[in-house]
């Protein structure tokens, strides 16, 4: 079956366009024959890409496949089309017989050049010696590819250009936040590019904030957002920071309360003006047909979101499978598909191709053609027994990159990208707090601590201070739940052996150098920080983490190729170490919070805190050692907390008292203990 170009389907807001751009009225109004399905398989993104004004590129391609590849002559309105098998022929003429839009062909033969109305009248019995054929478009054809052209030069002018422009273009903005200039920008651009746009800015730059500005901007009634589950609530948050207030239903918990959450979806499905629909990406899996069918009903002709979007990079991964066939089919589904990513490449190129195939399908020929174009492949064997033989499977393993400048310029149309060093009027850091949630095992040691802990405050009086030293077995216990939280335990009372012994055997390890502390490697903020510490490395950068206790950071050291300093360590030791840093001899930085001041580590641009001190003067200096004098880029502060636990109540304190909230530690009781562990 012929399917159309998505091109042709990325024309669906001619009309929007034509308004914004009156002269570009009877272009878009032959770029209906777009929409009709002209375009079949072939590479026509690429095609428009092989735009440097200096004529007619042709681009040869070898091997059995025959692999095609299409350049525009801006003068001639011309294509070239090179087979590199001989007896391709055949293969060549299925794949332009479906393209209408072609009103000449040349073919180069043995005999020399014949010309033929159209590629249906080739005849078939002809002869190649270079299967190489020059195609020019019809009019109609070659209006619509010009208004696609506009389009994208539409969008880089409003990234580059003044901001009176990218303001003009966005008809008004929520007050609830103020977006940055490049935020501004970046909602103009995607408006140029009707929506469809992977958007890899830096961490840091505020992405979730630009996607939900686009949601209004192109006034998208329903959104649904996929994510991660570890910030699918963040995003709940970002939505009322963002927009204000908005109808929202989060996609959470059991079979059941997964039915009921549905239901109320479809309650508000028609009432609410503004409706988002949050879930995370390995949740699709557990859904029945119904309830996929419902979202796609809901996405369909509207917005998705696809945050973190490097989670489908893997095309035939289940979770991939379920977003194209559901929400991104090639046909129908989501009108406005924005990806988000800060790493869209985790490993080499070929990452690129699916989060390019969801937001904008058909812009390459095939997968086998991404990997042939763009990247240089070993050939790899690999064992496996079978009936009692040793059998081999050979594999394809991607080493590099090739053809870099043609594909930089294929993602230039679909793909935004601004790093922290180009956005340089941030007038202050970028501070995100992450809502994560306990993992299965760190939630039942968690559990058992906090009803222990309980146990004992209940036996002191509500309105003594924690500081009392009556209290003080009570409140270990307690802040014991606190390093739970980040990770981590310095040691465990001996009552509750016999419920975690097994627990802490299989799913905690032991740290060098601090006798009597546990660390969960599988615990939700560990695991949080080091994809993020992985994000940095994957862009050269250098991070500076955070923490309250020394156990992780010791952890750390041991696990990474970082550099923890604490309290014990050498004023000495201590400067060589932040002088390695900012020569860039050290990339990562393990640092107790309790001494983070007195020294610059503005080389850095990230900063994670694993754990926050209780005093928001302390968190402050910390961040104030990247965020100074001299930073060349916006600085990244990440401060995720856990659902759930103690964890919650620091927040709320620290945002609350702000610089006052040194002092809040010596006024909570016990009562106030008691609520935050409840």
């Amino acid at each position: 079956m012929t399917k159309a170009h998505p091109l042709t389907r990325a024309r669906r807001s001619q009309t929007l366009i034509s308004q914004r751009d009156a002269a570009t009225e009877q272009a878009a109004v032959h770029g209906d024959s777009l929409r009709r399905g002209w375009w079949s398989r072939g590479p026509l993104v690429p095609s428009l890409l092989g735009l440097d004004g200096s004529g007619l590129r042709s681009h040869h391609a070898s091997g059995r496949d025959t692999m095609l590849h299409v350049s525009l002559n801006q003068a001639g309105s011309r294509f070239l089309v090179h087979g590199g098998d001989p007896k391709g022929r055949d293969k060549i003429n299925r794949i332009i017989s479906s393209w209408p839009g072609w009103a000449r062909v040349a073919v180069a033969g043995r005999s020399g050049v014949s010309t033929y109305a159209g590629p249906r009248s080739i005849p078939s019995a002809l002869a190649l010696s270079s299967t190489q054929l020059e195609l020019e478009w019809e009019d109609s054809a070659r209006a619509g590819a010009s208004v696609l052209l506009k389009s994208f030069e539409r969008a880089r002018q409003v990234l580059e250009g003044p901001l009176s422009e990218a303001i003009a273009q966005v008809r008004s903005w929520p007050h609830e936040r103020k977006p940055f200039r490049h935020q501004i920008c970046a909602v103009a651009a995607i408006l140029q590019l009707e929506g469809r746009v992977l958007l890899a800015d830096d961490m840091g730059l505020g992405k979730t904030s630009t996607a939900l500005w686009a949601s209004h901007a192109l006034s998208s009634d329903r959104t649904l957002i996929l994510c991660p589950a570890s910030v699918k609530f963040n995003w709940e948050a970002e939505i009322t920071a963002t927009l204000g207030k908005r109808a929202v239903v989060v996609i959470d918990g059991s079979k059941k309360e997964r039915i009921n959450q549905f239901g109320e979806m479809r309650k508000r499905f028609e009432k609410a003006k503004h409706l988002f629909v949050i879930i995370n990406y390995d949740l699709l899996k557990h859904l029945s047909h119904e309830q996929l069918s419902m979202l796609g009903r809901f996405v369909r002709g509207r917005m998705v979101i696809m945050d973190e979007s490097h989670y489908l990079k893997n095309h035939e991964s289940e979770r991939s499978q379920i977003v194209k066939r559901s929400f991104c089919p090639s046909e129908g589904g989501a009108q406005w598909r924005l990806g988000l990513t800060g790493t869209p490449i985790r490993n080499t190129v070929e990452d690129l191709y699916h989060q390019h195939e969801l937001v904008r399908p058909g812009t390459y020929h095939s997968f086998n053609w991404f990997l042939n174009r763009f990247t240089e492949q070993s050939i790899m064997k690999v064992p496996y027994r079978k009936g009692g033989k040793t059998l081999y499977k050979t594999l394809k393993k991607v080493r590099r990159a090739k053809n870099e400048k043609e594909l930089n310029q294929i993602v230039n149309t679909i793909q935004i990208r601004r790093l922290k060093k180009d956005v340089l009027d941030l007038p202050e850091a970028i501070t995100t707090y992450p809502q994560l949630e306990l993992d299965p095992h760190t939630a039942k040691v968690y559990a058992a601590m906090r009803d222990y802990a309980l146990l004992l405050l209940e036996e002191q009086d509500d309105s003594a201070s924690i500081l009392s030293p009556v209290c003080r077995t009570a409140v270990e216990a307690a802040a014991r739940c606190e390093q739970i939280a980040q990770g981590c335990v310095g040691g465990v009372p001996e009552e509750l052996m016999p419920r975690l012994s097994a627990t802490l055997t299989n799913h905690a390890a032991k740290v060098e150098g601090k006798p009597g502390w546990l660390v969960f490697p599988s615990a939700s903020k560990l695991v949080h920080l080091q994809e993020g510490l992985d994000s940095v490395k994957l862009q050269d950068g250098q991070s500076v983490t955070f923490c309250r206790f020394i156990a992780p950071l010791l952890w750390l050291e041991a696990k990474r190729l970082g550099v923890a300093v604490t309290g014990s360590m050498g004023l000495k030791r201590r400067q060589e170490v932040f002088d390695a840093f900012q020569a860039g001899d050290i990339r990562e930085l393990y640092i107790s919070v309790r001494i983070a001041e007195g020294f610059n580590l503005y080389a850095a641009q990230d900063e994670f805190f694993l754990g926050r001190d209780w005093a928001w003067a302390i968190n402050s200096q910390a961040v104030a050692r990247c965020h100074r004098m001299r930073q060349t880029g916006t600085v990244n502060v990440q401060m995720p907390f856990v659902r759930g636990t103690i964890e919650v109540r620091q927040h709320s304190v620290l945002l609350q008292k702000e610089k006052d909230a040194d002092n809040t530690l010596c006024f909570q009781t016990i009562a106030d203990l008691k609520e935050a562990l409840s």
